[in-house]
């Protein structure tokens, strides 16, 4: 029986942006990598994916991808796994799907996996059909996600869920100094309660219902700060719903940081607002570091999050229940402490090992069926 580190393993990620999936693709690559697999990623030219694994020295491939459907690019694909003897191909992002498949037509690669970190349906066009067809795994980062694919026909031998997962290792020696500098224009801010959210400005993280939620609890308590870190297509009228809600003094968009885990460290309640979320990595950060947690109860998030457990999960797009959870950790210095401890001690199950070893499993089931 072929033993897998002698496999060529090729995974793709399409993305020029660093979010979650991209963090999760270059943890499973590197740690691969270093353990002696035989693995390599092809993702796009100059992102911030190429310059991680460009620093790390994981070998990879750098490529001009224009769309899912860049003929070029799955043709180029191809011959990368041709070259290499790929018998795995994984792929991390909805167009790195479309590309493996198509580059399939080139040079057939034994194994198809593809990474599903959403959880909305699956599009209704021949194309969008055709191609989740043809892998034979899917590799969910939540059941919730599972139970979706299910409900779109796939069928639930091909499913299978391993959590994303933190490195331990990014938790220590985080400094928060120099936020207390670059905040010290915040009236009194050692006393005040602060919240942080850490999530890119779009429509799914949905903002506009946590900061109408911030209004109310301003009725009630005003002694707070909610530092919103992430940046996206919605900052301007974001900008304009915090002057006509007058929350000046109470919200404080810091743009995207390099610095997130020292602004989740730095404040005292992680609060994650989601329309929908697949599992939510900046909850498994807060949860590593020891915070109480409010999420809705989207997608993957109460596999993370049990409520009155390590958090509070609340409705979706409803600001008065969100309020209402807020003031009440406001409150509950004992229910801070509860949540925080239970949710570290939780954070122990989505770890990165568990997420590499989950991983492999998977490719030996699937190697091992094409050997019999």
């Amino acid at each position: 029986m072929t033993k897998l580190k002698e496999v060529s393993i090729l995974h793709i990620n399409t993305a020029d942006s660093w979010r979650g999936g991209e963090k999760q693709t270059f943890y499973l690559v590197y740690n691969l990598h270093k353990t002696g697999y035989s693995t390599y990623c092809v993702c796009r030219k100059n992102s911030p994916l190429h310059n991680c694994l460009l620093k790390n020295e994981v070998p990879h491939f750098p490529l001009k991808m224009r769309s899912e459907f860049d003929i070029p690019a799955a043709v180029r694909i191809s011959r990368i796994a041709k070259d290499i003897n790929a018998k795995i191909l994984h792929m991390h992002t909805a167009h790195a799907h479309s590309l493996g498949y198509l580059s399939n037509f080139f040079y057939k690669v034994p194994v198809n996996i593809v990474a599903r970190r959403v959880d909305y349906h699956i599009g209704r066009s021949f194309f969008s059909r055709i191609k989740y067809k043809y892998p034979q795994q899917f590799i969910t980062v939540s059941d919730a996600i599972g139970d979706v694919l299910v409900s779109d026909g796939i069928p639930e031998e091909k499913i299978q869920t391993v959590y994303s997962g933190m490195n331990p290792v990014d938790y220590k020696n985080i400094k928060t100094d120099h936020l207390n500098n670059e905040f010290s224009n915040i009236p009194e801010l050692k006393n005040k309660m602060k919240f942080i959210n850490t999530a890119a400005l779009t429509h799914q993280k949905d903002h506009e219902t946590l900061l109408n939620a911030v209004s109310l609890l301003k009725k009630k308590f005003d002694n707070f700060i909610l530092f919103i870190a992430g940046e996206g297509e919605l900052h301007d009228k974001l900008l304009k719903q915090q002057e006509k809600l007058s929350l000046k003094d109470n919200v404080v968009f810091t743009g995207f940081r390099h610095d997130v885990l020292s602004l989740i460290k730095f404040s005292d309640i992680f609060v994650m607002s989601s329309r929908w979320e697949g599992l939510g990595t900046s909850i498994v950060d807060a949860m590593a570091m020891k915070k109480p947690i409010i999420a809705t109860n989207t997608g993957g998030i109460p596999e993370l999050i049990q409520n009155n457990y390590n958090g509070i999960v609340v409705t979706k797009e409803n600001p008065e229940e969100l309020s209402i959870a807020m003031h009440r950790l406001i409150m509950d210095k004992a229910l801070q402490k509860k949540f925080s401890d239970n949710a570290y001690k939780k954070s122990g199950n989505f770890t990165i090992d568990n997420t590499v070893k989950g991983t492999i499993e998977v490719y030996k089931s699937l190697l091992e069926g094409k050997e019999k």
